[in-house]
């Protein structure tokens, strides 16, 4: 076993340390239409995720939802994308999330989806 596969082991069940308990992915095609039923995936939510840019020589915040996932928990040959959706069935910020953009991590093996929140659920 590789020290990769020892790191992908640990950040599995560190994300599921800190997830709700209930993350749901679903893949939409192009149209926005379900392709399947929504599987349950370990993730690091935070509804409230606050980054700092500076624009204009001006430090700016902004806050959105991301998701931090590891691409072994989605189904085989699935990756998320745009438009995809992310339902969180649990806890303060339970609601359906639309997929953003996907910011794969150093390595590959994950990485942070930043989420449109849709509707509550």
């Amino acid at each position: 076993m590789s020290w990769r596969d020892l790191a992908a082991q640990v950040d599995k069940v560190a994300v599921r340390t800190f997830d709700y308990g209930g993350i749901l992915f679903q893949k939409l095609d192009a149209e926005g239409a379900p392709l399947g039923d929504p599987v349950g995936i370990p993730a690091d939510f935070d509804g409230a995720f606050k980054e700092f840019a500076v624009e204009a020589g001006e430090q700016a915040a902004t806050m959105q939802p991301v998701a931090v996932v590891h691409f072994a928990n989605f189904p085989e040959g699935v990756m998320p994308e745009e438009n995809d959706r992310l339902i969180v069935t649990g806890g303060p910020h339970a609601a359906t999330y639309v997929v953003a953009s996907v910011e794969v991590n150093d390595d590959g093996s994950g990485g942070m989806l930043r989420l449109v929140k849709r509707s509550k659920t």
